[in-house]
């Protein structure tokens, strides 16, 4: 299975010297990883350790599939991770409106499909990916063109199709986790360059947000990715369980959505 992408925004992934820009199938097996686990919060850790694994792998079995990046010789430059501050330095990345491809190769590959699909749609890859950097979005799919409509429900409906009783909406649904996992999704309003989503993601955290600042430190639980449709740029907003700080939670949404 080969999938085509292009890069949304800057996307900050390095190689083992953590300063030149390269495309790591480790550092993408593991963003997906992660949102496979919180797309279970209704599993114990005990039952998604061992649904992970049948995917994944673990330490008494490979994973079911492995992934091959095609290291084409993408454009690179310097980008302010920080983009509403003057830049007290910059990071090299690979630049957006360029596009690579990532082969699949194992068993259940429509389930890593699904998930792949799903974790450029949540979330964003390399530094500062949860705060809209290294946003990309899958073109096609076996050199067949890939569409998808941005909207709750048919996040949801992809969600479902690896986690038949996934749910953020429902009274009734228990969650078990103690990891993770997703408690809303949101989109926001259309805007026509990426620089400004990413330039109000910093001003939103920097005067709403107090996760970073936490004894011990923490994750942020919300994470932004960037969607492109046509022309024009969405941001999506996923926010996760966690404990900290969360009474500028909803100002923080508002300046970005």
């Amino acid at each position: 299975m080969k999938i085509k992408c292009e890069i949304i925004t800057p996307l900050l992934m390095h190689g083992s010297d953590g300063r030149t820009p390269e495309l790591r199938e480790q550092s993408f097996n593991g963003i997906i990883r992660f949102w496979f686990r919180a797309i279970h919060g209704n599993l114990s850790l005990k039952d998604l350790r061992k649904k992970e694994a049948e995917i994944f792998g673990d330490t008494s079995q490979k994973s079911s599939f492995r992934m091959k990046i095609k290291k084409n010789s993408l454009m690179t430059n310097s980008f302010n991770p920080l983009p509403h501050k003057q830049p007290n330095f910059k990071i090299k990345g690979f630049s957006p409106e360029q596009t690579f491809e990532i082969e699949f190769l194992g068993k259940k590959l429509e389930s890593v499909k699904s998930i792949f699909v799903l974790s450029t749609i949540l979330g964003g890859f390399g530094q500062r990916s949860r705060r809209g950097f290294g946003s990309i979005k899958v073109l096609e799919i076996n050199n067949d063109k890939f569409e998808f409509e941005y909207s709750i429900e048919k996040i949801k409906e992809l969600i479902k199709t690896i986690n038949s009783k996934f749910s953020f909406d429902d009274r009734n649904f228990e969650s078990k986790g103690k990891f993770p996992y997703i408690k809303s999704i949101e989109i926001g309003k259309e805007y026509k360059n990426y620089n400004v989503i990413l330039k109000n993601i910093g001003i939103a955290t920097h005067k709403y947000f107090c996760f970073g600042r936490a004894n011990p430190r923490q994750a942020s639980p919300i994470v932004v990715s960037v969607l492109k449709q046509d022309n024009s740029f969405y941001p999506i907003l996923t926010t996760l369980n966690g404990r900290g700080c969360w009474k500028n939670l909803q100002n923080f949404k508002g300046e970005i959505l």
